[in-house]
């Protein structure tokens, strides 16, 4: 998992708000102090005016990069480089009633049409390489987000695991601090928050009154949630005062009474702003879970709204899972949650769950119950995954892969018993003992088939707090600043991976080298256009990192048959995250029940003890798991096209530099501009 914050890093304050996806300019539009708006609406006239294709993106770049405070802080180490001004302190931009106001005036559609506009007057043949395929993917992404604009309210923003309350705590703990004004605008955004949370509250109530009030079981967990961070931030040596106090002793210019005095005033608006904030946000958990209690209790049924509404197209439990294959997850900070579905001779039972976690029984929850909701997901699905198959051709593609996989485990199963045996038996084990080792053992290992890094990145691990570990993913990269790329944290959450040593090892390789961190920094030194730091391809960023994950196990020594052994452990990750992507797919598109999802597992000979787990999951989050697994598997065609058009000039190498070189983008781009034999540019 990488933490992108999903909308350009700063995912939980603004994008989570908007269901334009990830390039959002309704920003245009919205209230914001007289100097930020005013410099915004100086942005859009150099856009409407920009003589050059270069122009307009720079222009566009800053316009998103200045959004607010935190957008800014994490997208660039120092704007005036790029020449944008002090602007006020902004928390966000979200407000309900313009957000509504947005909506009837259907703001984001108009705004991407002339975006689009816009572009279209930049003559394509006049623009080198590296500008054709900028141009491909924002005329894709804007297109993407005007059909996507539509569907406002159809996003929880309280997901237990994915909720801006659960994203907040990481966002601010890892706000960038390098000087005495960055202390003070941090310090500015936390009296903003208790107006943030009452418009994500007042969001969620409007929610509620149109029939998408997430239903209780989600609830159970997001209250549990908001219970632990509440006892944390009650803590004095809470996260964000350890953090912030962390953070200050790195500001040279700061003086021993400065410091002192910048701790005492964060305590003090983490006491008055944060808590409170926190306080209130469970107040309406509460209340929303006595609602839709009373619900069930005269209905007979959890989401009655939602099935009133079902479309006709066709938390979890946070018990540690200690077999080979506990995964980290992507981005939205807490990711995927990855279970190791057990055989079905498995010795675990079926549900052993609180009760309060399982959906009812025979109650579609996701997104194809809602109006529209099957054409909402498929957009999203687009979204997440750069993918343009359709999501038929993906259910396909999945249960293919699913089978095949399977046919593997089975085939090594008969030909070499020991071999099956001891994996079994066995979780992945390595002889390398820290993080650290592992990351410079990976930076060594990948260098015979991957791309030398021009400068060698350095790197912080840092640990999870405590307060945070249960449910954030087992780790997770957070993305640096543009000018400031070789500042790269991973963060190690030892609730999931203290014990896992061979597990940590693939994490590493998913998080670091050849993962997230390599690729991150490989694109940074390939020097492109400003605007592609600011559009988010989840699907080429955690396919890129799955593809490095899994084959990251061929550098792992094997006490057996190295092949077999290693095949094994490979068709494991494989496996799980075909079986949730598929539950993804059957839930938000053909609208699976939980009964669904149980006899899915059984049909496929594995116990369904995670049926409840995962399909929580994938209602909370849908199509985050398809960011994966779709996206590992446009890779590997793309890598059979090449293969296929190198013959035997391949090399493992040369398809790894060129898929970076392309960088994130959308697979229909991406196979264009990497295979050139049509002669098409990647505009057509």
């Amino acid at each position: 998992m990488h933490f992108q914050f999903n909308h350009k890093r700063t995912a939980l304050i603004v994008v989570s708000f908007v269901l334009t996806g990830v390039f959002l300019l309704y920003g245009l539009h919205h209230i914001a102090p007289t100097d930020r708006e005013s410099y915004h609406t100086r942005l859009l006239e150099e856009m409407e005016h920009a003589s050059s294709f270069s122009e307009f993106t720079d222009a566009l770049f800053r316009y998103e990069a200045s959004t607010d405070s935190i957008t800014t802080a994490y997208s660039l180490k120092d704007p005036s480089s790029c020449q944008i001004p002090e602007l006020a302190a902004t928390l966000t931009t979200f407000n309900l009633k313009e957000y509504e106001k947005r909506k009837k005036e259907q703001s984001e559609e108009k705004t991407m049409a002339l975006l689009l506009e816009l572009l279209g007057k930049f003559d394509v043949s006049e623009m080198n390489e590296q500008e054709r395929i900028t141009y491909s993917l924002l005329q894709k992404e804007l297109d993407l987000n005007r059909q996507l604009a539509p569907y406002a309210y159809y996003e929880d923003l309280l997901g237990s695991s994915n909720g801006v309350q659960a994203n907040l705590p990481v966002t601010l703990g890892e706000y960038p601090l390098y000087t005495e004004e960055n202390v003070k605008t941090y310090l500015s955004l936390l009296p903003q928050i208790p107006d943030y949370f009452r418009n994500v509250i007042a969001y969620e109530r409007h929610r509620t009154e149109l029939g998408y009030q997430a239903p209780s079981f989600l609830l159970h967990a997001t209250k549990d949630g908001l219970e632990q961070m509440l006892e944390g931030f009650e803590q004095e040596d809470n996260c964000l005062a350890a953090t912030f106090e962390e953070r200050l002793r790195r500001i040279p210019e700061l003086s021993s009474k400065q410091r002192e005095a910048y701790e005492t005033c964060n305590r003090n608006h983490i006491q008055k702003y944060v808590l409170p904030a926190y306080r209130e946000l469970y107040a309406y958990v509460e209340e929303m879970l006595t609602d839709s209690d009373e619900a069930e209790r005269a209905d007979g049924i959890s989401g009655a709204s939602r099935d009133s509404h079902s479309a006709s197209s066709e938390a979890a439990d946070q018990t540690t899972v200690t077999t080979a294959n506990v995964k980290p997850a992507s981005t939205t900070l807490t990711g995927t949650r990855y279970f190791h579905i057990q055989l079905a001779d498995s010795d675990k039972g079926s549900y052993s769950v609180n009760k309060e976690y399982i959906p009812k029984a025979g109650i579609p929850y996701g997104l194809s119950s809602l109006p529209d909701g099957a054409a909402y997901y498929a957009l999203l699905v687009k979204s997440n995954t750069g993918s343009d198959r359709s999501v038929p051709e993906l259910i396909q593609m999945t249960e293919q892969t699913l089978k095949q996989t399977l046919g593997t485990v089975l085939q090594i199963a008969l030909t070499d018993q020991p071999a099956y045996l001891y994996y079994v038996d066995h979780p992945l084990e390595t002889c390398y003992e820290s993080p650290d080792s592992i990351l410079q053992v990976l930076s060594l290992m990948i260098r015979e088939d991957y791309p030398i890094l021009t400068n060698t990145p350095s790197y912080e691990i840092k640990s999870v707090p405590d307060s945070l570990a249960s449910f954030l993913s087992p780790a997770f990269y957070m993305i640096p600043a543009l000018d400031a790329y070789e500042d790269n944290t991973i963060y190690i959450n030892a609730l999931y991976t203290n014990t896992e040593k061979g597990n940590l090892f693939t994490t590493l390789a998913h998080e670091g080298f050849p993962g997230h961190l390599y690729q991150t920094v490989y694109f940074h030194e390939a020097d492109p256009l400003p605007i592609r730091h600011l559009i988010d391809y989840p699907g080429y960023v955690e396919g890129w990192a799955t593809y490095a994950e899994i084959n990251s196990f061929a550098f792992l020594d094997y006490p057996l048959d190295g092949d077999s052994l290693r095949s094994l452990y490979q068709s494991d990750t494989i496996i799980n995250l075909a079986l949730c992507s598929r539950i993804d797919l059957g839930v938000n598109y053909e609208n699976w029940t939980i009964e669904d999802v149980d006899q899915f597992f059984h049909d496929n000979g594995f116990n369904s003890y995670y049926a409840a787990d995962v399909y929580s999951y994938v209602v909370e989050a849908p199509a985050t798991y398809l960011r994966y697994f779709i996206g590992y598997l446009e890779i590997l065609e793309l890598k059979n096209a090449y293969r296929n058009e190198q013959m035997e000039a391949y090399t493992e190498k040369d398809f790894h530099k060129a898929l970076l070189d392309a960088g994130p983008g959308d697979f229909g781009t991406i196979r264009t501009y990497i295979l050139q034999d049509d002669g098409q540019s990647p505009t057509k």
